[in-house]
């Protein structure tokens, strides 16, 4: 698949509806920067069944099969997973081609620190983060 690292993407995503592909803590992340910048983020979707039908931030997680039934019209999914390529293999046999890697949005502080490069900033202060994300934003349906 080509990728055009030209797009400003969050030029792009602005008037998207969004669905994060991942609902773990750098999905996590990536949602709280959008809804900060005012972007529509409608769902999470995840193949981890203990995560669907649960919220995160008043954001449901949905299930692969709730995902297909969307209509992709105006909806854009950004894959925020350490299983990224089987992730796009997983969206591609479902014949859906509306998705990009938040690798490949640039969230601020130059091209060289994207949200990819943040993972490691990220992981390293995951018990401070995972206390406060589970006791601000995850509740149960």
């Amino acid at each position: 698949m080509y990728i055009n690292n030209d797009i400003d993407y969050l030029k792009f995503l602005r008037d998207k509806e969004i669905i994060i592909f991942g609902a773990g803590i750098v999905g996590n992340k990536l949602l709280l920067n959008l809804v900060s910048r005012g972007y529509k983020v409608i769902a999470f979707c995840d193949n981890d069944s203990n995560k669907q039908n649960q919220k995160i931030c008043d954001v449901k997680v949905i299930s692969f099969e709730e995902l297909c039934l969307q209509n992709n019209e105006g909806l854009m999914i950004i894959i925020c997973s350490n299983f990224e390529n089987m992730i796009k293999q997983q969206l591609l046999d479902a014949n859906i081609y509306n998705f990009i890697s938040v690798s490949q949005i640039d969230l601020g502080g130059g091209a060289k620190r994207t949200m990819m490069s943040n993972i490691f900033l990220i992981k390293s202060k995951w018990g401070s983060l995972e206390g406060k994300l589970k006791s601000e934003c995850f509740c149960h349906i």
